[in-house]
């Protein structure tokens, strides 16, 4: 179940609780969605060449800010600050662990493969120095969102908390998202992503409000085909026109700083509805539905099939079907074997929530 929003009952609003489950059931197409999201990061991840291109303009405005969205479709207190922060370490902070150490593993196997010798220490990014708190050296660059995940997690739990009026609510994340901004645009980095947290937090909040909304729920009507036509029409020519788009992960924003902040509400927009429409595709849906394995093992895969085995041409398009289709096999394994590491279950028990929080939990 989802709830809405806690302002809208301040307003004196009349807004149901709309339940994402029947039964053990899911919303189809918010999986779709998610499999669109991993299946841009791992796109962008294998064939993204160093110039862009009007594709990759494209792709990078829609890419973060609709898994920020979708992240926020699904916010909950957990009842207390406390059990959020138990709740998302199980769902991010204990899945980042894992998957860091593994990334490590594998690049020093692909180090020692190729030069016998490791360039990637592992103790140079667990000091204190600046590099660790301002530009981690990762060796799985999509690790990187988990962290900042967690953050706005935990920011936009203050800010829900601190008041229960929607319009101060608005004013609240605006202020911290253009603080974001600033720090892009000032060239300021946060310790750990915390910068990038800030900047997302809008989109975050834009996936909380959709719960009040139409949008999630129903058939889709005449008047949501034409505005999927629009926003997607939006996406792919103005983003072109303008090459615009936001940086998350450098806390940047590329091109006309307008279009690289307004754009993103409408590719979203698009993209939901889209989904909403067709529902479900198998393969896309489920890996949407196991999306975090996806994240978290899609790179180091990338990285082996690029130092053992150089394809040729075509190899990077190569490399991102075959990382796919190995997708399928990692996420059976790991949800069978490993799910505390993987978000699937929960590591750390949290305490009891409240039934009206207990209906607001996670997809």
């Amino acid at each position: 179940m989802i709830t809405p929003p806690p302002g809208n009952a301040a307003r004196g609003e009349n807004i149901p609780s709309v339940s994402l489950h029947k039964g053990k059931q899911r919303i189809e197409f918010i999986d779709l969605a998610k499999g669109i999201a991993i299946l841009l990061v791992v796109y962008l991840h294998c064939c993204s060449p160093s110039t862009q291109t009007p594709l990759d303009v494209s792709l990078k405005a829609l890419r973060m800010p609709l898994y920020f969205t979708l992240s926020g479709v699904f916010f909950s207190t957990y009842g207390s600050f406390f059990n959020l922060i138990k709740k998302k370490t199980n769902k991010m902070i204990i899945p980042f662990v894992f998957f860091l150490i593994i990334s490590y593993i594998i690049q020093w196997i692909i180090d020692y493969h190729g030069t016998g010798s490791v360039t990637l220490s592992f103790t140079d990014n667990f000091t204190l120095s600046r590099r660790w708190w301002n530009n981690p050296n990762w060796p799985n660059i999509a690790l990187w969102f988990l962290v900042s995940l967690f953050w706005a997690n935990c920011i936009f739990y203050f800010t829900t908390n601190s008041t229960k009026s929607l319009v101060r609510q608005c004013l609240c994340v605006f202020l911290i998202g253009f603080t974001g901004v600033l720090l892009g645009f000032w060239g300021k980095r946060l310790p750990l992503y915390i910068d990038s947290a800030f900047t997302a937090l809008p989109y975050f909040f834009l996936g909380y409000l959709l719960r009040t909304t139409k949008l999630l729920y129903g058939a889709v009507s005449k008047k949501e085909i034409v505005i999927l036509i629009i926003c997607l029409f939006a996406l792919f020519i103005v983003s072109n026109m303008s090459w615009s788009f936001i940086d998350f992960k450098r806390n940047m924003i590329m091109g006309n700083p307008l279009v690289a902040l307004t754009l993103p509400i409408f590719a979203v927009t698009g993209i939901l509805l889209l989904c909403k429409l067709i529902k479900r595709l198998p393969g896309i849906s489920f890996i949407g539905r196991y999306s975090i394995v996806v994240l978290g093992f899609h790179y180091p895969v990338i990285c082996i099939l690029k130092s053992f085995w150089p394809i040729g041409e075509y190899s990077n398009i190569i490399v991102f079907l075959m990382t796919l289709a190995l997708m399928p096999l990692a996420i059976q394994l790991c949800i069978n074997k490993i799910p505390y590491f993987v978000a699937q279950k929960d590591l750390i028990s949290i305490n009891k929530l409240p039934v009206s929080e207990s209906k607001s939990i996670q997809h």
